[in-house]
């Protein structure tokens, strides 16, 4: 009897060291989970960046393709305009040279 009881007490032992290694074993796992749960929300929150990044960088490439463009029309009415400008002058000095040679020739007749 006394054999029993001893091997009782050392089942007993047995059984409250496995229940608390199943317990370490439990709360080991949660705090596992826990920080899988956590790093995949960081990866979500990672990819939903990545994601924002992208858009705006597509859309900041729009928006430099547009300013070029404006750059380019503006530079080609200066363009325009500088020639213009030129002709302008020229037809300007001819008509004075015209004015000129006109007063000339009146005077002349005088």
């Amino acid at each position: 009897m006394e054999e029993y009881l001893q091997y009782m007490k050392t089942l007993r032992s047995q059984m409250n060291d496995v229940e608390d290694q199943a317990a370490k074993v439990s709360v080991e796992e949660q705090t596992q989970i826990s920080t899988i749960q956590s790093l995949e929300n960081d990866l979500v929150s990672a990819k939903t960046e990545t994601k924002k990044f992208k858009e705006d960088a597509e859309k900041m490439t729009m928006e430099k393709g547009q300013i070029c463009a404006q750059i380019l029309e503006k530079q080609r009415k200066i363009a325009s305009l500088e020639s213009d400008s030129s002709t302008l002058s020229q037809t300007l000095e001819l008509i004075t040279q015209e004015r000129v040679s006109i007063s000339s020739k009146l005077v002349e007749k005088r």
